[in-house]
């Protein structure tokens, strides 16, 4: 018997008279062993957690840019009332931001004063509103969210406004006089 004729099948020898070689010889099986199913199942798992961790990351940022939206919405409204006002902006304080229809939006401005030498010279005043996501803020500590003076770490929306100071008289400024270049 060759070599070759024990891998194929129409040339092997079905009787008890062949040879000891013959009957041992090495039989190819087709299909997969246990170790390669382990790895590849590892494989599909680690890819599956991996694109798991993708969509979760994926619908958080999703639904913070929609709370930014909304903050941003919200705020242009509450800036436009505050303008409407013959007070004007208030230079300190806090509040909860509403909707059009007055219900609470889960979200809470604070406005705060800036010193700046500059804004002093020109008779006005820097203030800093900023918008803050209450929801947030109460999934990550325990104590009821109303009337809590906590604020959270990373506010949604930041808005610097240089405000005049009607209160102060303006300075007496000279006109710049046009000089002739000729």
């Amino acid at each position: 018997m060759r070599w070759w004729s024990r891998f194929n099948p129409a040339s092997q020898r079905h009787d008890s008279i062949a040879a000891p070689s013959a009957r041992f010889a090495p039989v190819r099986r087709r299909g997969l062993s246990l170790i390669e199913v382990v790895a590849s199942l590892a494989l599909l798992a680690s890819v599956g957690v991996a694109l798991l961790s993708a969509r979760a990351s994926h619908t958080k940022q999703w639904n913070r840019a929609n709370r930014r939206i909304e903050a941003i919405s919200a705020t242009d409204a509450l800036l436009a009332a505050w303008s409407l006002q013959s007070e004007g902006m208030p230079e300190s304080g806090s509040g909860e931001l509403m909707n059009s229809n007055g219900a609470s939006m889960g979200m809470i401005w604070r406005v705060t004063a800036i010193a700046d030498e500059t804004a002093q010279w020109l008779d006005a005043h820097i203030l800093r509103l900023e918008v803050f996501d209450d929801q947030v803020a109460a999934q990550s500590s325990n104590t009821p969210s109303v009337g809590r003076s906590l604020m959270p770490d990373e506010p949604l929306l930041t808005i610097e406004l240089l405000q005049h100071l009607p209160s102060r008289q303006a300075r007496d400024i000279e006109p710049l006089q046009a000089t002739d270049s000729r």
